[in-house]
């Protein structure tokens, strides 16, 4: 099922979330040894599928989980799986959690606005190693899913960020991005 929204284009097929968790952890592992972190991915047994666009699903938490490592250094990052029930519709929450740099309430506000770099007035060599870019782009993909995406933070404890859809996307659930 192919679903667009402006340039957007959603691929909608049923996967094994498990699946789906051992490519992002062959994927990611590498990128999290880069600064000395360690990778942990935390879920309930059985998770089992859902139908929604698993490449989008996979980049939007890559994205989530290679900002995580940048700003996470000789700490641990974690993703989370959880699904929950939302107004009779299930969800899956998927959160990244790092140990890093953390960032300010205002860093916090605008962290999903386009080309944001919520690092500004963190040191240069730390802001050359974030682009910022992408999460915009994670939060419309998470809307047009029927979903939306969180953030917390803390300066110097670390950020969590959620990306939650439906575990099985339907149309009067999505907004249009």
């Amino acid at each position: 099922q192919k679903i667009e929204a402006g340039k957007m284009e959603l691929y909608m097929t049923s996967f094994s979330i498990e699946a789906m968790l051992d490519a992002l952890r062959d994927i990611n592992t590498p990128l999290a040894e880069k600064n000395s972190n360690q990778f942990l991915i935390e879920c309930e047994i059985g998770l089992g599928s859902m139908f929604q666009d698993e490449t989008k699903v996979s980049q939007c938490l890559t994205n989530f989980l290679s900002n995580a490592f940048k700003f996470t250094n000789e700490g641990i990052v974690t993703l989370a799986i959880a699904p929950f029930d939302e107004d009779g519709v299930e969800m899956i929450r998927f959160n990244v959690q790092g140990t890093g740099v953390g960032m300010t309430p205002e860093q916090l506000v605008t962290v999903f606005e386009e080309y944001q770099q919520g690092e500004r007035s963190i040191t240069a060599e730390t802001a050359q190693r974030g682009t910022g870019l992408g999460l915009s782009l994670t939060k419309s993909y998470a809307e047009l899913m029927g979903g939306r995406v969180e953030a917390e933070s803390e300066k110097d404890v670390g950020s969590t960020f959620a990306f939650i859809i439906p575990r099985a996307f339907s149309h009067k659930d999505a907004k249009e991005a």
